[in-house]
């Protein structure tokens, strides 16, 4: 198997076991912002930078809270956000990784946004 593609493998095994291998992720709205919130950062930015689920700069907060407000606008659920992370790894060359997260929304039913 080519290095690259192992490298990948791994890198989705690392997600699917850090964020869990579920096709969709139901967060109710008042009482699941806190979990929400952590898997977007999770995702977006990399693990916490302190035990308590913190440690992101200001900047990386807003940015956490503008992807959690277009999840919201998105979804057509009345109390809760549906959504699907996807991960798209790419390498330049046999040694540079870039990884790309997405965030998939479901508006209806079999309808989903990324």
């Amino acid at each position: 198997m080519l290095e690259w593609r192992k490298r990948a493998r791994a890198t989705q095994l690392n997600f699917a076991v850090s964020l869990g291998d579920r096709t969709w992720d139901r967060f109710n709205r008042k009482n699941h912002e806190s979990e929400l919130r952590m898997k977007i950062s999770y995702a977006f930015i990399g693990p916490p930078q302190s035990e308590d689920g913190g440690g992101y700069t200001k900047e990386q907060e807003e940015l956490v809270s503008e992807l959690i407000l277009k999840c919201e606008t998105y979804c057509n659920e009345k109390d809760d956000v549906i959504i699907a992370f996807l991960f798209v790894c790419a390498y330049k060359d046999d040694s540079t990784q870039v990884t790309v997260p997405l965030i998939r929304v479901k508006k209806n039913e079999g309808e989903a946004v990324c």
